[in-house]
């Protein structure tokens, strides 16, 4: 029996069998959401994580947890990364913010999309974040990452020209 492939290489039988398991998935998540499962929760505890960059390396990750609250006011975020913007002797600077918080009304949206980051937000600058409600089992992802970066700073190598030996001098004739 041959078996009949797509244009990609990829066999019919195997398509269909995926597509079988996505409609079960789907009417499983349904009849979930019919009950209490995907009810929504306030967020009470939000984690944070600090990425130590170094000449473009991830260093290290070190992790905090804030706890009995849904916002993050601006100076707890400033207090946090004074806290730790020194790592093993070097002084790092906040070169990224982000905010993850799922949000999503319904996990068959997330199964029909194929951007996974819709739930990340970057800031540009230190302000105050809200966390709003989550899907109960989701609560525990609330975490705002901070992006430390530690760059030797790339010295100028080029020499000066000196002026005085320039050709394009005109030269004054005393006569």
């Amino acid at each position: 029996m041959k078996t009949q492939l797509l244009r990609n290489g990829t066999p019919r039988s195997f398509i269909k069998y995926i597509i079988f398991l996505n409609l079960i998935m789907e009417d499983t998540i349904r009849d979930l959401e019919k009950t209490t499962f995907f009810s929504k929760a306030p967020i009470d505890e939000i984690t944070l994580y600090f990425f130590y960059i170094n000449n473009d390396v991830v260093e290290a990750v070190e992790k905090e947890i804030i706890t009995g609250t849904s916002k993050l006011s601006s100076d707890l975020i400033q207090e946090q990364f004074m806290k730790h913007k020194i790592y093993n002797n070097k002084a790092y600077t906040l070169n990224g913010l982000h905010k993850y918080n799922f949000e999503q009304d319904s996990v068959i949206n997330i199964l029909n999309t194929d951007n996974i980051t819709d739930d990340f937000i970057q800031y540009k600058k230190i302000e105050n974040i809200y966390y709003s409600d989550a899907i109960y089992h989701y609560t525990d992802y609330a975490s705002l990452f901070f992006i430390l970066e530690n760059k030797k700073l790339k010295r100028n190598t080029k020499t000066k020209k000196d002026v005085s030996t320039s050709c394009n001098k005109t030269k004054k004739s005393y006569s």
